[in-house]
């Protein structure tokens, strides 16, 4: 389980059907993914792709009705996108973060 909360920031809160991904991946770690995690009665899996001004996220779960919280700290500064479209994180006790339920793609470029 360490690389699953240390490298990939996974932190089910199954009962109240939410699942946080705040992921810090250090900068020579280019990609990597995990699937089949088992969270309650979901399914999900995360991948990611970096390089040195780009990160890209792959996020997907089974069941559709539970939420994903997406965080990054305070400190990273980027444009974010969620499936090709311009997202505006919020900043919440020091990380930027958004939230969805489908499968979804996030690339974060900094600035």
């Amino acid at each position: 389980f360490p690389v699953t909360i240390q490298f990939f920031g996974i932190q089910p809160k199954a009962y109240k059907k939410e699942i946080v991904v705040a992921p810090n991946f250090p900068d020579s770690l280019t990609n990597g993914s995990l699937e089949n995690i088992l969270v309650g009665e979901n399914n999900i899996a995360v991948s990611f792709i970096q390089n040195h001004n780009k990160k890209i996220f792959n996020i997907s779960q089974k069941s559709k009705d539970w939420m994903f919280i997406f965080k990054q700290p305070s400190t990273v500064m980027a444009k974010w996108s969620v499936n090709n479209k311009p997202v505006t994180p919020v900043l919440i006790n020091g990380y930027w973060q958004i939230t969805f339920r489908d499968t979804s793609t996030i690339v974060l470029i900094r600035d």
